[in-house]
């Protein structure tokens, strides 16, 4: 049973009503590439006028490089991810809705925290899952441009994820935790799974194809079924929950999660194999698969009550 079409929704659909959903997606798109366009080329000047080669620093870094390197990706990741994801987002909404975004946007009510909890239990329980996927990711062979691709992208997330210090650590936290889960969450859950629901009015379709979309936007191909996976577990919070902040906080805690490990291993989680996870994690599957559904069920009908006092 869906959630039944409430008035302030209804409001909301009609302050929007010139622009037809795949209008305000291509708008979206258009801005995206805009906005991305121009953090990119302030990268570029500042790596310019510092007389650093770019491409080169980012096809050279690794856990070996110095702090400086380190710093200096962290901080033209920032501005690549806030001018693609996080601006784009705002403007489509705001130039759409006007006095209305935030309402549009799902971000103007405060998120109870029975949902927040359990949210963010439930992408962590989805990691198995994602974790195996990931694993029959692996065995597609993948052509050679691609891996080299995947060989620069995994350098790069070692790079990042070396922290040696508390001010390291906290600036990576904001980079790879705040940072994704704000603008990619406005994006993909905010805009981009709304508006194809809107357009399809099927919920199952908006949710798995926003999840595609989110997966495939990262170009990280032996990741691509485990973050598809991770993508839909966000869209079904955002669309049993109708609160984007759900999805916001538990997109900010797993990837948390991973930094403050990582921090604590002192940089040994990224040399991990994932070689037996076919064998090792068929329990954890199977744990993981009864507790989604059992917060799925419970997060929906929970939600789905409050919706009907209203």
């Amino acid at each position: 049973m869906d959630f039944p079409n409430s008035d302030p929704d209804k409001k909301i659909a009609s302050a929007g009503g010139l622009f037809p959903p795949g209008i305000v997606l291509i708008l979206l798109l258009l801005t995206a590439l805009f906005c991305g366009l121009l953090g990119n080329g302030l990268v570029y000047l500042i790596s310019h006028l510092k007389g650093i080669e770019l491409t080169e620093m980012l096809a050279g870094l690794n856990e070996n490089s110095p702090r400086a390197t380190r710093d200096f990706v962290r901080w033209a990741n920032l501005i690549s991810h806030v001018s693609t994801f996080t601006i784009p987002a705002l403007i489509v909404a705001y130039f759409i809705y006007r006095s209305k975004w935030l309402s549009f946007l799902k971000l103007n009510k405060k998120p109870k925290f029975n949902n927040i909890l359990l949210g963010a239990i439930f992408l962590v329980a989805a990691f198995p899952i994602a974790q195996f996927a990931y694993w029959v990711n692996q065995q597609i062979p993948l052509p050679e441009w691609a891996t080299q691709m995947e060989d620069t992208a995994g350098g790069m997330i070692k790079g990042l994820l070396r922290m040696d210090t508390p001010v390291e650590f906290w600036f990576t936290l904001f980079i790879v935790a705040v940072l994704p889960a704000i603008g990619e969450e406005l994006v993909f859950r905010g805009i981009v799974q709304q508006k194809i629901e809107e357009n399809f009015q099927n919920p199952m379709l908006a949710i798995w194809l926003s999840a595609i979309i989110f997966s495939a936007i990262h170009f990280q191909f032996e990741g691509f079924l485990a973050r598809m996976v991770l993508g839909a577990a966000l869209g079904y919070l955002f669309f049993w929950t109708r609160n984007l902040w759900v999805p916001i906080i538990a997109h900010f805690v797993t990837n948390a999660m991973q930094v403050v490990a990582q921090y604590a291993s002192k940089g040994k989680l990224t040399d991990m194999e994932v070689e037996t996870i076919e064998s090792a994690q068929a329990g954890a599957i199977a744990v993981a698969t009864i507790i989604l559904i059992g917060l799925g069920f419970y997060l929906k009908k929970s939600n789905q009550q409050t919706e009907e006092r209203v």
